[in-house]
């Protein structure tokens, strides 16, 4: 991998991180490296998605992680849940979508 000032990275450095470990993200160009979360955060997703998935309009989906998000070049996101318009191809990687 090429030394890389921060703002710099792109979706294409991404793609050369490990698949497994941390959690590599992108924003503006900025990466960032996040762990895994506690119990108290997986419980706090779970109730979420449940209340996302009753209130969502049939026009939306709810995706739970882990999931990227790449809008553009510089913004890369793996974020644990993510609430999309039906067929968006801007979400990219492994998850089911729960029909609303």
């Amino acid at each position: 991998m090429r030394p890389i000032e921060p703002g710099e990275f792109t979706v294409a450095d991404l793609e050369l991180t490990p698949d497994e470990g941390p959690r590599y993200e992108l924003v503006d160009g900025v990466l960032l490296v996040t762990y895994m979360s506690s119990a108290i955060h997986q419980r706090a997703l779970g109730e979420l998605m449940m209340q996302l998935v009753s209130a969502c309009p049939e026009h939306l989906e709810v995706l739970p992680g882990p999931l990227e998000f790449r809008p553009d070049n510089r913004l890369a996101l793996v974020p644990d849940l993510l609430v999309l318009p039906r067929g968006d191809s801007n979400a990219v990687g492994r998850g089911v979508g729960a029909r609303c």
